[in-house]
């Protein structure tokens, strides 16, 4: 009976195991998976706004130098991305303190909110640089309609519609007239417009 426990027991852990790692890699495979897909996005993106840093898309950290400057802003606003990287990694020695790692999540989350509004003003901007609303931006703070968006406005050219309205000029014709008593031509001036003239043109 102990046997049969201990072989059901043993069986069950591998199952669990197996299942367990089964799910590990399955989302390792699907972040990289999404990972890709905006990478070539942005990649799209970059290339269509000729832009010459349209390789950083495909290195994780360095696509948050990418968004400044497709945005039109400086680069070095992209070191904001580094703040929820880098604060744990220099508090990482106080974290035996109960107070610095209330102050360190305090931290992170200040910084992952400075980073998702930059990256949303930033993004707001690029939309704009591809003729579309940039409100749109606001749907990439969703997660499956940040996959949407991003690629409709990667793939999906949209032409800007620019509506001029041109002033018709008058054109003055000069015509000639005779006077009776003193026999002197008279000239008056007559305004007549563009269409006029040209659909007398057309009719000779």
């Amino acid at each position: 009976m102990i046997t049969e426990s201990l072989m059901q027991g043993t069986l069950l852990g591998l199952g669990m195991g197996s299942l367990l790692l089964f799910v590990f890699y399955f989302a390792i495979l699907i972040l990289l998976a999404v990972f890709l897909y905006k990478a070539f996005a942005l990649f799209t993106i970059a290339k269509k706004l000729k832009s010459k840093y349209s390789f950083l898309a495909w290195i994780p950290v360095a696509q948050f130098f990418l968004y400044p400057i497709l945005a039109e802003e400086r680069w070095e606003w992209g070191f904001i991305a580094l703040i929820p990287i880098l604060v744990p990694i220099l508090f990482f020695p106080f974290t035996i303190i109960p107070f610095i790692n209330m102050f360190l999540t305090i931290l992170i989350l200040i910084g992952t909110l400075i980073l998702v509004s930059f990256r949303t003003y930033w993004i707001w901007k690029i939309f704009e640089r591809r003729n579309y609303n940039g409100a749109l931006s606001l749907l990439t703070l969703v997660s499956i309609l940040n996959l949407f968006v991003i690629g409709l406005v990667a793939w999906v050219d949209k032409e800007k519609v620019i509506v001029s309205v041109k002033k018709e000029k008058p054109v003055v014709k000069k015509i000639t007239v005779v006077s009776k008593k003193s026999k002197k031509p008279a000239v008056k001036k007559k305004t007549v417009s563009k269409k006029k003239v040209q659909n007398k043109r057309i009719k000779k």
